[in-house]
């Protein structure tokens, strides 16, 4: 008998340990899952305010732009039903050289070309003679037709203008166009660069 009640009362123990036991686990979990969430929420807040600081606090959206009210076409004008006639240009009304060459000038090469082109035609020197053409020392800026030494022809007598750096440019480009009935016989320089060498150099003549 006393055997039975030892056994009884050892399964007892056995059981409150085992209970014991189990309540415990379930407390380590529960305090294990608290943890857990405690340290989710911590990332969490942390994640967040990390994201704060690199792209600032939200603001609120902005409303939507006014709708724009559509543009009225402008009423094109209706083209004259005859073209205006265009003004008749004269010699003096050439139009100079748009632009000069992107590279500067050369006055070196300017003296060189006129040497080859111009100069058995012309002298440059100051108190320089007449020879098929006239003296041109200090030419620019200086009034057409004006050297008294030299007999001009109808055409260059009646060219009333300045031999403007900006007039002499377009001259030698063709210079018979420009002024029609000179006696030049030099064609003009095809070349831009070369016009504009040539117009440093005389420009130097002074």
């Amino acid at each position: 008998m006393g055997g039975v009640v030892s056994a009884a009362a050892s399964g007892a123990t056995g059981i409150g340990q085992d209970t014991e036991a189990l309540i415990r686990a379930r407390q380590a979990r529960m305090r294990q899952e608290v943890l857990l969430a405690k340290l989710h929420d911590e990332a969490r807040l942390h994640a967040s305010q990390e994201w704060d600081k690199e792209n600032g606090e939200s603001q609120p959206a902005a409303a939507p732009p006014a709708a724009s009210k559509p543009k009225k076409k402008k009423k094109t004008e209706k083209p004259p039903d005859k073209a205006a006639k265009a003004p008749e240009t004269t010699a003096k009304d050439a139009p100079a050289v748009a632009s000069a060459p992107a590279e500067p000038a050369d006055t070196a090469r300017g003296a060189t070309l006129f040497k080859a082109k111009c100069a058995a035609c012309h002298t440059c020197n100051e108190g320089g003679p007449s020879k098929q053409g006239p003296n041109l020392y200090s030419i620019i800026g200086a009034q057409t037709a004006h050297d008294k030494a030299y007999k001009y022809t109808k055409a260059m007598s009646s060219f009333n203008s300045t031999w403007t750096e900006e007039t002499m440019l377009s001259f030698l480009a063709k210079p018979k166009e420009v002024v029609k009935g000179t006696s030049m016989a030099f064609p003009g320089f095809k070349k831009e660069k070369d016009r504009v060498d040539v117009v440093a150099y005389l420009s130097t003549l002074k």
